[in-house]
């Protein structure tokens, strides 16, 4: 049986520690809220647009960019009909290759190579093979795989 020891400090292992950069942590912190706020101001243009809602920000960027409600959701609509051929598209690919070429099985993994399926390969010469299970180090003044199909 193991001999019983004290248990390993947990809190030790908790604690990541790093050396980062505060001044890179803190421009990365600051680019990633004004990005969420990009995300969130842009939700709420579609959103405003759809339901016709009077947000000031909103329309104020409508007003610059010269849209309308109607031009904002025809562009969504184009947007969502492009999705859905593109999804359509690649389903019914993948329905023609699975109607094709069956359900493919994945095969297993092969076994271990056996010391007759290397010799039907006519490679090496048997004395060879031998010789390279054997030996734990070997060096060749010459190499011994010969491929009869490739002339040197």
């Amino acid at each position: 049986m193991v001999k019983s020891r004290q248990r390993k400090q947990r809190r030790n292992d908790l604690i990541v520690r790093t050396k980062k950069n505060p001044v890179i942590e803190t421009v990365l912190f600051i680019l990633s809220i004004l990005l969420w706020f990009y995300v969130l101001y842009a939700v709420t243009f579609f959103v405003a647009a759809f339901f016709n809602l009077p947000v000031d920000i909103v329309n104020i960027v409508k007003i610059i960019l010269n849209l309308k409600n109607k031009d904002i959701i025809s562009f969504s609509l184009s947007l969502l009909y492009y999705t859905l051929f593109i999804f359509g598209a690649l389903y019914f690919w993948g329905l023609y290759n699975k109607l094709r070429y069956g359900r493919l099985n994945r095969r297993k993994y092969p076994g271990p190579t056996t010391e007759e399926e290397l010799m039907q390969l006519d490679y090496i010469s048997h004395d060879i093979y031998v010789q390279l299970q054997q030996a734990k180090t070997i060096t060749f003044k010459q190499n011994p795989i010969v491929d009869k199909k490739v002339k040197s």
